[in-house]
């Protein structure tokens, strides 16, 4: 996902979708030799930035997820993503000057969900909240093998 704008945030993790935005569970935690695992990561780009996402292509969770991810997401999907990466992945860093231009409840919503101990027990909620000033430019889908989601 390309986007224009500050590059005020960077993350990178590996996570396990647990459920789509729209609350349709994906795996469960019983069985860890099963767990499929959702790859991401925020990079520069000469205009801004791009937000990536990778799981192995027999992967159903990490496709489900991301693809939830942008049906829902439509205008508010760089907010949607910048929530994800404080809820999910605590590899996440930013800009001062961006953290100190967010409105005291934006950072209170941001601290919150980083606190979450295990964001896995929990539906996933999403503000509609405006934190970054990103614009989605494009969206692709390289697939190394079949194409899995079509954008």
């Amino acid at each position: 996902m390309k986007f224009s704008g500050e590059l005020c945030l960077a993350s990178t993790g590996a996570v396990t979708p647990h459920r789509t935005l729209e609350g349709e569970m994906l795996q469960t935690f019983q069985d860890t030799s099963d767990l499929e695992g959702l790859f991401c990561g925020v990079v520069a780009t000469g205009d801004g930035g791009a937000v990536v996402f990778c799981w192995p292509t027999d992967s159903k969770a990490g496709e489900k997820f991301v693809r939830s991810l942008l049906l829902k997401g439509g205008e508010d999907l760089p907010s949607f993503l910048v929530q994800f990466f404080f809820m999910f992945v605590e590899n996440t860093y930013f800009s001062r000057d961006w953290w100190n231009s967010l409105s005291q409840l934006r950072q209170r919503q941001l601290e919150t969900l980083a606190a979450i101990s295990n964001p896995y027990n929990r539906p996933i909620q999403f503000t509609r909240s405006k934190f970054v000033p990103w614009k989605i430019t494009a969206i692709e889908c390289v697939p190394s093998q079949n194409a899995i989601l079509e954008t």
